[in-house]
């Protein structure tokens, strides 16, 4: 598979047609390989318009490419902006951030996915110092690294915390 093609067309026929307009966030979503953030297996489905699930983590899933453009648009990321990823699942939206100039805290609990996301952002250069990538429970935060300019959850939340 032509992983760098497919980055390419989900870039122009499902990111940009729904009005995701930043530029910088184009680049990042054409330069990122979504691919390196998924289990081998899977890596097909990694430029699918669909949540991605992630085996033995029930319940957890990469988001879908559309989903995560358009909530980093509306959170205006810039440049040196300090942002906290809650569930960082396999890093994939850490990365995305880490390539717009955020600095980007981003929090896991289950081990497996802290080791996949630890995997991912070293194999594309982020790991050490791009990205400071904690296991800790999301719902906390991470107070050490506060205060942020936003807020990044990826996943559905049943309450918001304090």
């Amino acid at each position: 598979m032509n992983f760098a093609e497919a980055r390419r067309r989900m870039v122009d026929g499902q990111i940009r047609p729904n009005k995701v307009t930043d530029p910088l966030l184009l680049d990042a979503l054409r330069s990122i390989p979504r691919e390196a953030f998924l289990p081998p297996a899977l890596r097909s489905r990694a430029y699918l318009d669909e949540d991605v699930p992630l085996p033995g983590s029930p319940g957890r899933v990469v988001t879908e490419p559309l989903v995560l453009a358009r909530l980093i648009q509306l959170a205006a990321i810039r440049p040196g902006d300090r942002v906290l990823l809650a569930a960082a699942n396999t890093g994939y939206d850490a990365a995305v951030l880490a390539h717009l100039g955020a600095r980007v805290t981003a929090v896991e609990a289950d081990a497996a996915l802290v080791a996949a996301a630890r995997a991912a952002l070293s194999g594309i250069g982020l790991l050490p110092g791009t990205v400071r990538l904690e296991a800790a429970p999301p719902a906390e935060g991470f107070a050490a690294a506060a205060p942020f300019d936003a807020i990044l959850i990826e996943g559905e939340i049943t309450a918001l915390p304090e």
